[in-house]
């Protein structure tokens, strides 16, 4: 007669000894997923996250080095050219000075025997860092005159360069489209435009 099973469910001491292993290794199985879902994962994506901007901010350090390795010779440079800037300020005019500049062009002019038709300070040129000035002239003149006030102009104390010029025929007999005349009294018609700058810390400093 076969020997009655004591087993019991509810009674841990009656189960097998293999039922037991087996279910003990499932209750460990089951708590390493659950601690690798709900504990090791959310840690290892916080430390990757950390990684990441441990990366972008050695990045930015090495960035942020190479401009500081630069800033001397950035320095230099901006006080080479300061000093550029206050050496080309000794020859352009100020907002104050530029009247003087425009009467010394016209005071040229009529030193040469130009009498103008037009002599108009156009409206400004705004920069970033300079305004430009520019004037429109119109006049008669021949050759020799013409030349003397170019040189005179382009070597005033302040500068004031000429930024265009045109010329036109004039003769009697062939009227404005003859051909270009080659005696040095002919006049000719001659268009220009003058042209000075000023810095804006001039005009801020005659502002105030």
């Amino acid at each position: 007669m076969a020997k009655k099973s004591n087993f019991s469910f509810n009674s841990l001491h009656t189960w097998p000894a293999a039922l037991t292993l087996i279910i003990g290794l499932l209750i460990i199985a089951l708590f390493v997923i659950l601690a690798k879902q709900f504990l090791i994962n959310p840690i290892v994506d916080e430390i990757t996250s950390k990684e990441g901007q441990i990366s972008t901010q050695k990045q930015e350090y090495k960035k942020n080095q190479e401009i500081i390795a630069t800033l001397p010779q950035i320095r230099k440079e901006i006080v080479e050219l300061e000093i550029v800037r206050d050496e080309a300020k000794k020859y352009l005019p100020t907002e104050i000075s530029m009247p003087a500049l425009i009467d010394n062009v016209y005071i040229s002019a009529r030193n040469n025997g130009i009498v103008f038709d037009k002599f108009t300070p156009e409206r400004d040129i705004d920069r970033e860092f300079y305004t430009i000035k520019p004037v429109s002239l119109n006049a008669e003149v021949g050759y020799v005159s013409m030349a003397s006030f170019v040189e005179e102009v382009t070597t005033l104390e302040r500068i004031m360069n000429v930024e265009s010029v045109s010329f036109r025929a004039n003769n009697s007999r062939g009227g404005r489209n003859a051909e270009f005349p080659r005696n040095e009294n002919t006049p000719i018609t001659m268009t220009a435009e003058l042209r000075t700058y000023i810095f804006k810390d001039d005009e801020d400093s005659t502002s105030n």
